[in-house]
């Protein structure tokens, strides 16, 4: 009943797969694919975005591990919401209303709950979504915050 659209970034090795998947099932309308996209172009595209999709197929590499990607600090940075396959080191062990963990396995993915994720945390105004986001990624993911521990460390070595 919603019309959901998947829009993949980047090149890679499933690029072929994924262009006879979409054709196959015909779904050219849902999911698109833009090859690599930088700078002003990629920015655009950002803005038009509601949820960011982190790794889904961590658990494949990593099991039981949490990731620490670029990808959800860009995204938060951005004032996306983000779904993902599994924990995300930013959340870790704290409530976070604007991640999803959709499980660490081979199921199939349950787009409904992503619907209602999606319609639970826009249902707040859209701007005050993004301020949220973009406050917690300055205070978890800054350089300042990030590098903290190590610059400690060597201050009590000196």
């Amino acid at each position: 009943k919603r019309n959901v659209v998947f829009h993949i970034v980047g090149f890679g090795i499933l690029q072929e797969t994924y262009e006879m998947l979409i054709k196959q099932y015909n779904i050219q309308n849902h999911v698109i694919l833009h090859g690599k996209m930088y700078g002003i172009e990629l920015e655009r595209l950002y803005n038009q975005m509601d949820i960011g999709v982190c790794t889904l197929t961590f658990f494949r590499d990593a099991p039981k591990m949490i990731s620490s990607e670029l990808k959800s600090r860009e995204y938060a940075a951005k004032g996306l919401p983000m779904i993902s396959g599994g924990p995300i080191d930013i959340f870790y062990r704290q409530p976070y209303k604007f991640a999803l963990e959709l499980g660490d396995d081979e199921s199939l993915i349950d787009i409904s709950r992503i619907v209602e994720f999606y319609d639970n945390v826009y249902s707040q105004n859209r701007k005050e979504v993004i301020t949220e986001i973009r406050e917690y990624a300055y205070r978890r993911c800054s350089m300042d915050i990030s590098i903290r521990p190590v610059v400690d460390y060597f201050k009590s070595i000196s």
